[in-house]
């Protein structure tokens, strides 16, 4: 837990699988966000900067919601969240929507939250009717954030959870045709010391000045060891851009 490794190219995901190698799990990290002149994180919450947490806690859908997503509503019924807890290990937790009103608080508490789900709805066909928000139980924090009709909570922000590393496979950015943006990744060891002496964190991939297309090869393969918080961050050269960034992850 108290590693200094950094990024470095490994294995080959092909061979790993042509040899029977199963205990690789596929992640899909996607975000499509606007960005202004500044760094901003490419995360679904809608302030910009992924909340990182120090301390696990509780959550929430927070007050402000749709009168259809009510567990006797036609939209969303109940979502999942997914995420780690208090030792970074993977958890999920199952909160019943409650309309314009907040939720019930989860029995689980959170360190990170990767995403939101809908897992069941009061109608055929549907999904949620508008935007659900996630807040900290005590620290009213904004956690994470699902669009109205999206069903599913995208994200560009990773944790690798405790006892496992994670392989960042490569990634597709495309960006504005008419705009020019700065995009790269960064990481951080040792998330959970929360005290002195911190983890670093440091930029290890960047384009800068791009539009359209550009990518992270998937023959460049960054590893990261248990507990390394990996995301990405865009802005404009002017005005705002639009970015999505499409990465690919697996853990071992």
């Amino acid at each position: 837990m108290s590693t200094n490794e950094y990024p470095l190219q490994i294995r080959d995901w092909a061979v790993d699988t042509a040899l029977g190698r199963t205990d690789l799990t596929p992640k899909f990290l996607s975000q499509v966000r606007t960005v202004g002149n500044t760094f901003e994180d490419l995360s679904m919450v809608p302030a910009g900067v992924y909340p990182f947490l120090s301390v696990a806690e509780p959550v929430k859908i927070s007050a402000g919601g749709n009168a259809g997503d009510d567990a006797s509503g036609i939209g969303a019924t109940l979502i999942a969240v997914q995420g780690l807890d208090e030792n970074f290990n993977e958890i999920v937790s199952y909160i019943t929507t409650a309309g314009v009103s907040a939720s019930a608080v989860s029995a689980e508490s959170f360190i990170r939250v990767k995403t939101i789900a809908v897992i069941d709805t009061g109608a055929y066909g549907a999904t949620n009717l508008g935007d659900i928000t996630l807040e900290g139980a005590t620290s009213a924090t904004v956690l994470a954030f699902l669009e109205a009709g999206q069903g599913f909570g995208k994200d560009n922000a990773y944790t690798v959870p405790l006892g496992k590393k994670g392989i960042i496979r490569g990634a597709d950015i495309y960006i504005d045709s008419n705009k020019v943006l700065d995009v790269r990744l960064l990481v951080r060891d040792r998330a959970g010391n929360v005290s002195v002496p911190f983890g670093n964190t440091a930029v290890i991939f960047e384009v800068f000045g791009e539009t359209g297309y550009s990518r992270l090869s998937p023959d460049v393969q960054f590893a990261f060891p248990e507990l390394s918080d990996v995301w990405w961050q865009a802005r404009t050269t002017s005005g705002t851009g639009t970015v999505t960034v499409l990465s690919y992850i697996a853990e071992y």
